[in-house]
């Protein structure tokens, strides 16, 4: 692969490892990518997108202390991070502060439109917060982008209207 041949050529390179770390997140990897994205970190230690990415993996291994205290790092070094504002919903939507994680989707959304499975994850928010219809619109622009993560059930409460 490229980039690990990046990583041996040019190992001071935390680019390199934050990418490989992406890579790993996406196939559900994470004790991996918690790894490779350390490395990047013990290479630029305050880069705010490593932290938030190391918050989002462990968000994913439910570590929630150690995925807040990094989202929030994260955003006071970089407060116009939408990827943030979104893992910071998430959070939210794992705590069950629906109120909270909408609010802080639509500001990853406001942000950047072009953040990854925003769609989906205010959909969970408006369906939690009783907006149905809003929920539905989002989970289609979600399937629209083929996200695949709206389950069937979310489905069958939008087809039920």
């Amino acid at each position: 692969m490229e980039l690990e041949q990046a990583a041996l050529l040019k190992p001071g390179e935390p680019n390199v490892y934050n990418t490989l770390a992406l890579i790993e997140i996406e196939q559900g990897n994470f004790t991996e990518a918690l790894r490779l994205v350390q490395e990047a970190l013990n290479l630029s230690p305050r880069q705010p997108y490593y932290l938030n990415n190391r918050g989002f993996i462990y968000l994913n291994q439910n570590e929630l202390i150690k995925a807040e205290a990094d989202i929030n790092e994260s955003i006071s070094i970089d407060p116009y991070n939408a990827w943030a504002y979104r893992n910071k919903g998430i959070l939210s939507l794992v705590k069950k502060d629906y109120k909270y994680a909408e609010r802080l989707l639509k500001q990853a959304l406001d942000t950047d439109p072009f953040v990854d499975k925003i769609y989906f994850y205010l959909g969970v928010a408006y369906l939690n917060n009783g907006n149905p219809d809003m929920a539905c619109a989002s989970f289609n622009k979600s399937e629209a982008l083929g996200d695949r993560m709206v389950t069937d059930e979310q489905k069958r409460k939008c087809n039920t209207k």
